[in-house]
């Protein structure tokens, strides 16, 4: 039977270069993520269903982006299925928005 670990398991040392005090719901980077105002392109899920890793590979050249493209996708992970168009920021601003947030 499965039971819940007691403390979140994470890369900690990784999460400090874009989010302030390990606060990830009052984060520079989150506001960021979200703002409407930066220029986002439409993606259309097609054979990556239940795979945001994969779109990550496809769209961004690298699955290490997984976790910005939920984030910016605003959509659980059972949605992520062919045909589910989803906005993201392309992968020249939103490196430029991190470089800018670890500063």
């Amino acid at each position: 039977m499965y039971t819940k670990p007691q403390r979140m398991i994470a890369r900690i040392e990784n999460l400090g270069n874009y989010i302030e005090n390990y606060d990830i719901y009052n984060s520079k980077l989150l506001s960021n993520l979200l703002d409407p105002k930066i220029e986002r392109v439409e993606y259309m899920i097609q054979t990556s269903e239940f795979r945001p890793d994969l779109v990550a590979k496809k769209f961004y050249g690298d699955a290490n982006y997984m976790g910005l493209v939920i984030v910016q996708s605003r959509i659980s992970l059972d949605k992520f299925k062919e045909g589910t168009i989803i906005k993201l920021i392309p992968k020249d601003k939103l490196d430029a928005l991190l470089r800018n947030v670890k500063n």
